[in-house]
């Protein structure tokens, strides 16, 4: 039988936080899912890390890449797992998911019937976790049946990892991750938001974001970093104006806030 909830973790020379990061979705307290881990060409132990979990958890499955990006990653991920799943999430290799995330946030979904549902996130630095800024508006109470021409704070939802998708609503619109750049969550999310039939909104903290140096959001200041971020939000503008001809003042509203924002 198929499990519930397929989760994709790409891993690229994250060796000491993979095992944290691991650990904490085999905790969960929904048992009915499977990891696809790929090993996006890593130079360091992750690999072998990621093979100590395939071999005591049959919930566990290692595939292997050259390094192409964690773009490319996760769409390998996605072709790798069951295609019967009915939720569909993603993990950064660096982060925790506290252990009542998919269970929580699987039965938000089937109580509502929302495309996907979204929650809020704290930083994990080394002496602490906190709230994190970008999601303390958007996500600062439960919201139900909700969309993002309805509450624009969720233009700040930019991110996959926070979220548990509909594996058909996912199928259904062909999403796929942007490869070879940076900041490649926003070209699918928002669109995502936009084309949900209806979205739910979990204030409580579903997942704890490490704040550690190398990683992407360290990385704005340097050109190929700058240059992807604008790439990035061209290409959501470009998708926004493409819907406003449908309901242009929600819209067009939207796309304003998106560019303020």
């Amino acid at each position: 039988m198929s499990p519930q909830l397929s989760i994709v973790v790409p891993v690229h020379n994250v060796e000491p936080y993979l095992a944290e990061c691991l650990d904490s979705l085999a905790a969960q307290s929904m048992a009915d899912f499977e990891v696809v881990i790929v090993d996006d060409g890593s130079t360091d132990a992750g690999a072998a890390v990621a093979e100590s979990f395939t071999s005591r958890d049959p919930r566990f499955r290692l595939v292997r890449q050259t390094n192409h990006g964690l773009g490319h990653a996760r769409n390998t991920g996605i072709r790798h797992t069951d295609p019967a799943t009915r939720f569909l999430a993603f993990v950064d290799s660096d982060d925790v998911v506290p252990a009542d995330t998919y269970e929580r946030m699987i039965t938000c979904l089937e109580e509502t019937g929302s495309d996907l549902v979204t929650g809020n996130v704290l930083r994990l630095r080394e002496d602490a976790l906190v709230q994190s800024a970008m999601f303390k508006k958007a996500m600062s109470k439960d919201r139900r049946r909700t969309h993002i021409t309805r509450h624009k704070e969720l233009v700040h939802d930019r991110v996959v990892w926070n979220k548990v998708f509909r594996r058909d609503f996912w199928e259904r619109h062909r999403f796929a991750f942007p490869e070879g750049v940076l900041y490649e969550d926003s070209a699918v999310t928002i669109p995502a938001h936009f084309l949900a039939a209806s979205v739910d909104v979990i204030s409580a903290h579903v997942y704890h974001w490490r704040l550690r140096e190398g990683s992407i959001t360290q990385r704005r200041t340097e050109i190929r970093g700058l240059r992807d971020r604008v790439a990035a939000v061209n290409t959501v503008s470009a998708f926004l104006a493409e819907q406003q001809g449908a309901s242009a003042g929600p819209v067009a509203d939207l796309r304003r806030h998106y560019h303020s924002t």
